[in-house]
């Protein structure tokens, strides 16, 4: 989520680091990323552990979710939201965060996680997603360029945090749990993060491990907050072949739709989603209007999730009945036959 007092800006570096960050491409991008169908975007929204946010999105739009995010913290095998995902006929969305709020400490650091030590619950994910059988998006550590995610590499004063959380300690992070959660011959993950310089998988695995449903999205900051030389989305950038969405989060109180278009022109490999939006303090339609007419003006934008907010309360300033115009307009756009209201796999169950 957006901290509350920071602007989304416009990304500097130029189009042609849209290939930097990672290795040459060597054949283990996931070939799967789970798109809507030919001509088709996905809409969504967030789940903030009740379904009775699911109900609320889709009375207030007349629109069913395609996809279902829930935000969960490190260690937790969403079991909860799984459920939530069958009731509600949605295709599930997992946004991982290394801590228990945005204020909270982190569980585990990036550099904890590259050299093994989170392997245990990694694997557990991994089981518990491949019992699942149907596509799982994981949206891991997103807003990564942002200071106040403990995984980010920067502190709010523009100072590294420490040698913990520095951007090599998240690309590598990164690349560890994207190999071990695809899953397979364990001895040619071991090799291949070997590598990479890190050590083999710590969790006893046998000889394989199951290969769950899952394409990752990584969603930066369209810039670094704090914007200082080395908190640029690149610098965060493991590679194409741990990548299978590029996405932008934008809200309407920093409508910043520019930063994401710089987003998109400079990650050009993968399909794009808007990981994060809402009209957050400002009833004003023409956001609503603007960020959809991007969407459909650019042929990578293939989703958009609706963020309703997570444990804020009475004080939630994300709930679209507090934006009755946005909120029309929303419901005017959903409700083109663009807007594909249920995955694949979910759409015999009807409405």
């Amino acid at each position: 989520m957006v901290a509350g007092a920071v602007a989304l800006l416009f990304a500097t570096a130029p189009a042609s680091e849209a290939g930097k960050g990672g290795r040459k491409g060597d054949g283990l991008a996931n070939a799967s990323r789970f798109l809507p169908p030919k001509g088709k975007i996905f809409t969504g929204s967030s789940d903030t552990g009740q379904t009775s946010d699911y109900r609320e999105f889709r009375t207030r739009t007349g629109a069913h979710p395609a996809v279902m995010q829930s935000f969960e913290s490190w260690g937790y095998v969403p079991k909860e939201a799984i459920g939530r995902w069958l009731d509600t006929n949605t295709r599930g969305m997992l946004s991982l965060s290394t801590a228990r709020c945005w204020k909270c400490p982190d569980m585990i650091s990036p550099q904890s996680i590259a050299e093994g030590k989170g392997d245990r619950y990694i694997v557990s994910l991994n089981r518990a997603l491949a019992h699942r059988r149907k596509p799982t998006y994981i949206r891991l550590m997103p807003e990564m360029n942002g200071y106040w995610n403990r995984y980010s590499a920067y502190g709010s004063d523009g100072k590294l945090r420490d040698r913990f959380h520095e951007t090599s300690d998240f690309r590598d992070a990164w690349r560890r749990f994207v190999l071990i959660m695809r899953g397979g011959e364990v001895r040619a993950i071991n090799r291949r993060l070997g590598k990479l310089k890190m050590p083999r998988i710590t969790e006893r695995t046998g000889k394989k491990l199951q290969k769950p449903r899952v394409s990752f999205a990584w969603v930066p900051q369209s810039t670094g907050s704090p914007n200082v030389k080395g908190n640029a989305p690149r610098n965060y950038f493991p590679g194409w072949d741990y990548v299978d969405w590029v996405g932008a989060d934008v809200y309407g109180k920093y409508p910043n739709i520019a930063g994401v278009n710089s987003l998109y022109r400079q990650f050009t490999r993968r399909p794009f989603m808007i990981g994060e939006w809402s009209s957050w303090d400002v009833d004003n339609p023409k956001f609503v209007r603007d960020l959809f007419g991007w969407i459909e003006d650019h042929g990578r934008a293939r989703m958009s999730v609706y963020y309703q907010g997570f444990g804020e309360g009475a004080d939630n300033p994300y709930e679209l009945a507090d934006y009755p115009r946005s909120t029309e307009k929303l419901r005017h756009i959903l409700n083109a036959n663009r807007y594909a209201p249920f995955a694949p796999e979910n759409h015999h169950k009807g409405k």
